[in-house]
């Protein structure tokens, strides 16, 4: 029980510590007098703040349940944030290809400890005149992708010695501080893009490696590195 506190406390600090170093702190304007409300609605940062604020209340009231409930709650706020600024590294258009509406979501797997939040962000894109031809861009921090991301791009030169052998173009590479692994199989294109944190699969049917190459450069990978941490 001891260690679950002390698990708990880490967390709400470590929270807390975080938010402040995001957000700015300017002094609110004070409105007329009069005209304060008291159910007015907070911006998403003061609502984040009294998550972990309540968080902390309970913890230290020995409620470790209402606390972990509501830093779950908090966690979900900024991971739905994290989505939406993995989002704004999607491409919205190339010459030649028509873009689908961009999907943003996130969530989380598992439940207690051992639960992960993740954001995600993707977007597809059709070659115009070739509907074979299709572009998938997905931009992510789920622990479990980028774990199993990190195994095949720092796989062993032999195995990629083997899939070269066995006619795949496999190349590796690194961009803007990512490693890049690209392969290229039968008119099946890939790329996995890693950061320290941060993501990139990119999947474009019926594409070559000229094509693959082209689509990769669609993604700012220069202002993905300063989101994940340079």
């Amino acid at each position: 029980m001891r260690n679950a506190r002390i698990a708990v406390a880490l967390t709400l600090l470590i929270a807390a510590s975080a938010l402040r170093a995001q957000r700015p702190t300017p002094t609110p304007p004070v409105p007329p007098q009069g005209t304060e409300r008291a159910d007015a609605p907070l911006d998403e940062n003061a609502e984040i703040e009294k998550l972990i604020v309540d968080a902390l209340a309970a913890w230290r009231a020995h409620d470790e349940a209402k606390a972990t409930e509501l830093l779950q709650k908090a966690a979900a706020k900024l991971q739905a944030r994290a989505a939406r600024n993995l989002g704004t590294f999607l491409p919205t258009k190339a010459a030649g290809w028509t873009f689908q509406e961009p999907d943003i979501n996130s969530g989380t797997w598992g439940a207690g400890e051992t639960a992960m939040q993740w954001s995600n962000a993707e977007v597809s894109a059709t070659k115009d005149g070739d509907d074979e031809k299709r572009a998938r861009i997905q931009i992510t921090n789920s622990p479990q992708l980028y774990q199993g991301m990190q195994a095949m791009v720092g796989a062993q030169a032999q195995m990629k010695a083997i899939l070269r052998q066995q006619g795949v173009d496999i190349d590796v590479q690194t961009k803007s501080g990512f490693q890049v692994l690209t392969m290229v199989e039968d008119g099946n294109a890939n790329a996995w893009i890693l950061g320290k944190r941060i993501a990139v699969m990119i999947n474009v049917d019926g594409g070559n490696r000229a094509m693959l190459d082209a689509v990769v450069g669609w993604v700012d990978l220069a202002g993905l590195r300063r989101l994940d941490g340079e």
